[in-house]
């Protein structure tokens, strides 16, 4: 049973989304949400989190440096990235980060 989840995302409204289906989906889940690389960094550091739903792009670094920091404190964990992007510059280095990938679809897919 997944006990927690958090979401690292700079854009409000994106952020707020992932939120509100993690919460759908894991009705029993707490779930954390941040805008900041630094920010999920500190939360990993601080508390257990079974799962990261993480942006590659964030305004204080990539979510590539905070997948490498939760899989320093939280082998356990599952980052699952979260992206527009398809190609190969951005998903095999998540991938060597550790993560999961998850393409969105584009809008009418």
């Amino acid at each position: 049973m997944m006990k927690a989840l958090l979401v690292v995302e700079d854009l409000p409204a994106i952020r707020e989304w992932l939120v509100e289906t993690a919460r759908l989906a894991f009705p029993d889940t707490e779930v954390v949400a941040v805008a900041r690389c630094s920010e999920g960094i500190e939360q990993a550091a601080l508390r257990p989190f079974d799962v990261a739903l993480v942006d590659l792009g964030l305004p204080d670094g990539s979510g590539l440096q905070f997948i490498q920091a939760l899989r320093n404190h939280q082998p356990s964990a599952v980052p699952v990235v979260v992206t527009i992007h398809d190609d190969d510059e951005h998903l095999f280095p998540a991938l060597q980060a550790g993560a999961v990938t998850h393409r969105a679809g584009k809008k009418g897919e």
